[in-house]
């Protein structure tokens, strides 16, 4: 498959089939980490931690059609692992000090 850089936050645009942001993370993680089908799920190994929670709406030009005004939405979370899930994370390499 394609190695992409990480130097960066994981971002995900929600899904409508998303019910909350708490789901959009947790797909996003199950997406970007490329965790099996048969991996656990994440409700029992990661928490989601509203008190980090933020959003915020800009207003700005699209960058795909010049002189649309557009009002773009972002929401920031954070999740925590569980002691439940760092076998599980530990596992895949993924708690390692460096990983691809």
């Amino acid at each position: 498959g394609r190695v992409r850089a990480r130097n960066m936050l994981l971002a995900e645009k929600k899904s409508p089939e998303d019910t909350d942001i708490c789901a959009a993370a947790f797909r996003a993680l199950q997406e970007e980490l490329d965790l099996p089908k048969d991996f656990p799920a994440l409700g029992g190994l990661v928490s989601f931690m509203p008190e980090c929670y933020c959003c915020i709406a800009e207003s700005m030009e699209s960058g795909s059609y010049p002189g649309l005004s557009c009002v773009y939405v972002t929401h920031y979370c954070a999740v925590r692992i569980l002691d439940e899930g760092i076998p599980h994370f530990e596992a895949r390499g993924l708690l390692a000090d460096e990983f691809e």
